[in-house]
């Protein structure tokens, strides 16, 4: 009888264990089959797209903006100073001045002085004269002429040496300020003469093209536009 009772005890604990480990792999198994389908899903919907691009190119996904000139002059009109170049210079000149009666100077009326001082020359092109077409897929940049931008003297390093007035022909601020005035254009004619335009004019096409080759390849506008740049005369 005793032996019977065990033998029970014994099935049914391998009943137990065997309903446990049915009950483990039936959850296992959906897991698994959950995921299976997930990963079906996933490859469907990708390998859709991938199919639809390839069938139907950029159609299927977001449109492309469209370049127009109004764009281009929006990029341009970001830039505050574009391909500026510097001319640093020290300058120092003399100024003398007589009383003339004809081409005779009176004696006794001679003033005269010698200035020096920092000046900084920028040129560059205006950018309100560049000028943009569009034809087709063909981008053309007309680049106008490089000029004298500003033209700055360092009122701090401003110095007058060795004065010399006259009672009958009296130094003034004006003498000063329509001197220094003068030097100002030398030296303009200098810096043109050692060709600061010419090196202007290649920096602005330069800039330009690093502009808007930057601006043409971002993925959000149409592809296939070429840049044609000119010197307007």
């Amino acid at each position: 009888m005793k032996n019977t009772n065990l033998e029970e005890k014994e099935q049914k604990k391998k009943d137990t264990n065997v309903n446990i480990l049915s009950f483990l792999f039936q959850g296992l198994y959906k897991k698994i089959a959950i995921i299976i389908a997930i990963l079906i899903i996933a490859l469907c919907f990708f390998g859709g797209i991938r199919l639809g691009k390839i069938l139907y190119g950029s159609s299927i996904t977001e449109k492309k903006t469209q370049i127009t000139d109004t764009l281009l002059y929006q990029q341009l009109a970001q830039e505050n100073e574009l391909s500026t170049v510097r001319y640093f210079y020290t300058n120092m000149g003399k100024y003398e001045n007589s009383i003339e009666l004809g081409s005779t100077r009176i004696p006794f009326t001679k003033k005269s002085f010698i200035i020096s001082y920092d000046g900084i020359i920028k040129a560059g092109i205006d950018m309100d004269k560049v000028k943009i077409q569009i034809d087709g897929k063909i981008i053309t940049i007309s680049i106008p002429k490089a000029e004298i931008l500003s033209h700055e003297i360092k009122e701090d390093s401003v110095q007058v040496y060795d004065e010399k007035n006259s009672i009958f022909n009296g130094l003034s601020v004006e003498d000063i300020m329509n001197f220094q005035q003068q030097e100002k254009q030398e030296m303009e004619e200098k810096a043109i003469g050692n060709g600061i335009l010419v090196e202007a004019q290649e920096n602005a096409k330069t800039s330009l093209q690093f502009l808007y080759n930057e601006f043409l390849e971002d993925d959000q506008y149409e592809d296939g536009y070429t840049l044609e740049f000119r010197n307007d005369s």
